[in-house]
């Protein structure tokens, strides 16, 4: 089956007039010339058919011969394929170097990615400016030599976390459509991840339930699939050769977690699951992934010390909240506080990884809430002597987001009709159903005004400046 590349090159043969050269040809394209003469075994066996052929006469140039005719019905088969040939999406082709650059840490290179995908290295390179964009995310970058290829830099862990990223933004957040034939494995790769029923899969789901069932904790719903994820790429990169590294201090803090001693207990189901080894190291850097999930305990509440402790953080920074926001149900803030923050200093024991993947956004759309979020740093690390990440702060952002959002009241509303009903019926029933932040306390003929109805705050009618003239109204009946 010809590619979209064939076709393209084949194509712009047809199209030449008299003596042509590759050059021209790959400028016409924007593609080196190498990439074109790598398709001319496809350019030759489709010419064949129609009984056409190329002649290369070397330092002259090429030439086609052929019946006109036949040019013409060449021209025409080709753009009828080019029709059932699709070009992948510039998001999909992101997505396929990612893939080859995190999954083996290979080298690609810029005529191997132009074979690929497809696409001219103008494009190309305009792709590779968003994939450096992307990875910088994770403090990964990229270095791209012409020669050399194109390499990653980065640690594991973050090139672990990225792959999971990857995963998520290719199947929840914009799905991965290639109509043509997959040009490398990712599909497959991601069917592995996200099909319930495919064996690693499964094999995952069950090592979490019996840590679930050993340690009495329950991962969080929202969290359980992202947390699937990461064990699988771990368990993927483990076998082509990756492992990660941890400071002494992390490493230190961390063989003291029961997490540890719980994925210890599943490390044989492990190793007989997927015929891998885990190192010490790799059994504590999962442990953190664990550690830092969200999880609840069954039956029991945090040590009465950190309960304590979270207590009153979460008070002396409501305190603050409460000075710049109008609260209505200030328990419930405080005792939803508490419960994130007793989490917190828990996982502060052992080792300090957190993501938002909303922080950006919540920089970026609610200021006011994140600054105000960022006067619990030093309330938490005075209590726990250790750096709040901005993820984390993030989080608590989100906490006075949604505390403002259960305390609003509704704007109280009159509508008001001349003489019929009909005249604002149709207004009445488009605030009713997209306005939710109106709650409409009467409906009334303009006859029946009153000068304490006219004082409320606001009045729905069909006239030009109602309030002024209900009150000139008003003053009239008088």
């Amino acid at each position: 089956m010809l590619t979209y590349r064939n076709l393209q090159v084949l194509e712009q043969i047809l199209k030449a007039e008299g003596e042509f050269t590759f050059r021209q040809i790959a400028n016409q394209l924007e593609l080196s010339e190498k990439t074109v003469r790598n398709h001319l075994d496809e350019v030759h066996s489709f010419l064949e058919r129609f009984q056409l052929s190329l002649v290369i006469t070397p330092g002259t140039g090429s030439s086609l011969r052929g019946d006109p005719a036949s040019k013409i019905d060449a021209l025409r088969e080709i753009e009828a394929a080019k029709q059932t040939v699709h070009v992948i999406r510039s998001k999909d082709r992101i997505r396929l170097i990612l893939y080859r650059l995190l999954r083996y840490n290979q080298t690609c290179y810029i005529s191997d990615l132009e074979e690929m995908l497809f696409i001219s290295r103008s494009s190309l390179y305009k792709d590779l400016k968003e994939v450096e964009e992307w990875l910088s995310r994770f403090k990964i970058s990229i270095m791209i030599n012409r020669k050399k290829g194109i390499t990653i830099i980065g640690g594991e862990k973050r090139s672990r976390l990225a792959l999971t990223q990857l995963i998520e933004e290719s199947t929840i957040l914009g799905g991965f459509s290639i109509s043509s034939p997959n040009p490398s494995d990712f599909d497959e790769y991601l069917t592995s991840m996200v099909d319930e029923e495919s064996f690693s899969r499964r094999a995952v789901v069950k090592i979490l339930k019996n840590l679930e069932e050993e340690s009495s904790y329950h991962f969080a719903g929202d969290d359980i699939q992202r947390l699937i994820w990461i064990l699988l790429v771990s368990i993927d990169r483990i076998k082509n050769g990756f492992t990660v590294s941890l400071g002494d201090e992390a490493t230190h803090r961390l063989q003291t977690s029961l997490w540890v001693k719980y994925l210890a207990n599943q490390l044989p189901e492990i190793q007989r699951v997927f015929h891998i080894e885990l190192c010490a190291t790799e059994v504590y850097y999962l442990a953190g992934i664990l550690l830092s999930s969200k999880y609840s305990q069954s039956g029991q509440e945090p040590a009465d010390a950190l309960l304590h402790r979270a207590q009153d953080i979460s008070e002396r920074f409501a305190a603050q909240v409460f000075e710049h926001c109008a609260i209505l149900d200030k328990e419930e803030f405080i005792h939803g506080l508490t419960k994130h923050i007793s989490l917190i200093l828990q996982k502060a024991q052992y080792i300090w990884e957190c993501r938002n993947p909303m922080k950006n956004v919540i920089k970026k759309e609610f200021p006011n809430s994140y600054r105000l979020a960022e006067s619990i740093v030093p309330l938490i690390e005075s209590s726990t002597s250790i750096e709040v990440p901005d993820d984390e702060v993030a989080y608590i952002a989100m906490h006075i987001m949604s505390g403002l959002e259960r305390s609003r009241i509704p704007l109280q509303t009159i509508f008001i009709y001349d003489k019929h009903y009909s005249e604002i019926k149709f207004a009445l029933a488009s605030v009713k159903n997209h306005i939710q932040e109106v709650q409409i306390e009467h409906v009334m003929q303009e006859s029946e005004l009153t000068e304490e109805i006219c004082s409320m705050s606001t009045l729905f009618s069909l006239r030009p400046n109602p309030r002024m003239h209900y009150r000139n109204l008003i003053s009239s009946f008088r």
